[in-house]
C-alpha cells in the first residue's frame, strides 16, 4: 500500500462524506429581476422557487438499433481498411514501375555510350607542343632569291 500524504487522505475523507450530487435535488430559483439560477440549496424568501423534473433513469438501451449501428460501423472499417490495402498495392506497383523506367533508361543510356566511337587524346611523344612552321615569304631572300633574278653560274 502506498503512503497518502496527509492532504490526501482529507481529500478523501471529504469526498468519501460528502453526498453524492447524482441523486441531490436542484431547485430552480427565478429572481425578482427575472434572473435564473440553478442550485442545490432551497431559494431565498424573495426568489420564487421551483423543483425542475430531471430524470435520474435513462430510457433502456434500444438492441436492435445499437447493433445495427455496430454493424454499419463493421462494415465502415472493412470498406477504410480495403481501400488502404488497394492505396498500398497502388503506391508499390508505381514505385516498382519507376524503378524499372530508370533502369531501362540508365541501360539505354549505356547502350548508346557503346554504340559511339571512341576517340583517344594523346599529346606528341616528344613532350612538346607542335607548332606549324609559317609558311615562307616570297621577299625572305635566304629561302627564295628575288623573283625575277636568275642566279648564273
Amino acid at each position: 500500500m502506498n503512503a497518502r500524504t496527509p492532504l490526501e487522505a482529507a481529500l478523501l475523507a471529504i469526498a468519501a462524506l460528502a453526498p453524492a450530487s447524482a441523486g441531490a435535488e436542484i431547485f430552480r430559483c427565478v429572481a425578482p429581476g427575472g434572473a435564473v439560477t440553478y442550485q442545490e440549496i432551497a431559494c431565498g424568501g424573495s426568489h420564487a422557487e421551483s423543483r425542475p423534473a430531471i430524470p435520474s433513469e435513462y430510457p433502456p438501451v434500444n438492441e436492435a438499433e445499437r447493433s445495427r449501428l455496430f454493424a454499419r460501423e463493421a462494415a465502415l472499417d472493412s470498406r477504410l481498411e480495403a481501400r488502404r490495402e488497394r492505396e498500398t498495392r497502388e503506391q508499390l506497383a508505381r514505385a516498382q514501375r519507376e524503378a524499372e523506367t530508370e533502369r531501362m533508361r540508365l541501360a539505354m543510356a549505356e547502350a548508346a555510350a557503346a554504340a559511339q566511337s571512341q576517340y583517344v587524346l594523346a599529346y606528341p611523344a616528344y613532350g612538346g607542343y607542335w607548332r606549324p612552321r609559317p609558311a615562307p615569304h616570297a621577299s625572305n631572300s635566304r629561302f627564295y632569291g628575288p623573283p625575277t633574278q636568275l642566279i648564273a653560274r
